[in-house]
C-alpha cells in the first residue's frame, strides 16, 4: 500500500500484534519512534528516501508500539504487511491519546523535545 502524509500528521502509537510491517520511503523525511510498553522511547530510526543517505527500508518483525515523526513538507511511503486488514490486530497504548483528543498536541511536544 502507498501512503501519503503530511508533516501535521499525527501518527497514534500503535504495535500490530501477529504480523510484521515494512516501510520503504519513496520521498521524503520521518522518524520511526519506537517505544517500550511504558511509553518511554526506545529507539529512534531516521529514514529518508534513497538520495538522502539515510536509511530507507525498515522491517518491524516484532510487536513494538511505533509512531512516525513526518520531518519533511511531505512523506510517500510504501508499506507492507499481511492483510486482510483486521482493527483487533492493532494495539493502541494507554499513554498515546487518540488522534480526535486535545492532548495530542502536547503529546506530540514531549515527544519531540525527546527526540530532538
Amino acid at each position: 500500500m502507498f501512503i501519503i502524509h503530511t508533516r501535521d500528521c499525527y501518527v497514534r502509537p500503535h504495535k500490530h500484534l501477529g504480523k510484521a510491517e515494512s516501510m520503504a520511503i519513496i520521498e521524503g523525511e520521518v522518524d520511526v519512534v519506537l517505544f517500550k510498553e511504558d511509553g518511554s522511547i526506545l529507539r529512534v530510526i531516521k529514514m529518508g528516501d534513497m538520495d538522502s543517505g539515510k536509511l530507507f527500508y525498515y522491517r518491524m518483525s516484532a510487536p513494538i508500539y511505533h509512531s512516525l515523526f513526518i520531518r519533511s513538507e511531505f512523506l510517500v511511503f510504501h508499506e507492507v504487511t499481511e492483510g486482510p486488514f483486521l482493527r483487533e490486530q492493532t494495539s493502541f497504548p494507554e499513554w498515546a491519546p487518540p488522534e480526535n483528543n486535545p492532548e495530542v498536541k502536547n503529546f506530540i511536544l514531549k515527544i519531540e523535545s525527546l527526540i530532538n
